[in-house]
């Protein structure tokens, strides 16, 4: 078992916390010689193993893994990220307004003012609020991603007009659809876009509200 760090987006957390979603897909970034899969079924891999160094692996999530949710967030006091976690914390995904126990009222007024969300990258460990436990890990294409996973990314029913654009139709739309568009949404830029069809590792997992040292 293994604990490690993973960034979320607002739509994906506020899902999470919703019950609306229980999987999540990472693009597996290949080296300069590619890598292939090794020890098992290509969808129920264990591992990549780089191409023309069979000693050189890359492992992947395991069931069993605890994986600590970073977000959007601030804290206040503002003065230190590296304070004692006592402080109170606010989460851009559910506080739009301030309404966090001891905080004064005050706060509104530096509220409209401008709020100094951090980057999740930066979140420490102690700040985190969720803590997800991988059950099933699988290696594939993101365009193999079934209807039934992709409402289990708590992706949106989406239709696509014909000049490309999405948008909401959950009354025919599909969640594949939608999960297509959020897909290139975070990913495109960085080269792992829905066209280019990258390997990903598709993690399944349960939720808990609390901090994972909680």
């Amino acid at each position: 078992m293994t604990d490690r760090p993973i960034i979320m987006s607002a739509p994906m957390v506020r899902a999470v916390l919703g019950g609306r979603k229980t999987q999540t897909r990472r693009a597996i970034k290949a080296g300069p010689y590619g890598y292939r899969l090794y020890g098992g079924e290509p969808r129920k891999a264990v591992g990549w193993r780089l191409v023309g160094d069979p000693d050189a692996q890359c492992s992947i999530y395991a069931p069993g893994d605890r994986l600590w949710v970073r977000e959007t967030w601030a804290q206040w006091p503002l003065d230190n990220i590296n304070a004692e976690p006592k402080r109170a914390r606010i989460y851009r995904a559910t506080d739009s307004e301030p309404s966090i126990a001891g905080v004064s009222k005050s706060l509104q007024d530096w509220w409209d003012h401008k709020f100094p969300w951090r980057n999740p990258l930066f979140m420490p460990r102690w700040a985190s609020r969720l803590t997800l436990t991988v059950t099933d890990v699988r290696v594939q294409r993101v365009q193999d991603i079934s209807e039934y996973d992709a409402e289990a990314e708590g992706a949106e029913p989406m239709l696509m007009d014909d000049d490309g654009s999405f948008f909401l139709f959950p009354d025919g739309g599909r969640h594949r659809t939608g999960f297509s568009g959020l897909w290139d949404h975070l990913n495109a830029k960085r080269g792992f876009g829905w066209i280019a069809n990258p390997w990903v590792v598709a993690l399944t997992f349960s939720a808990e509200q609390r901090n994972i040292d909680a």
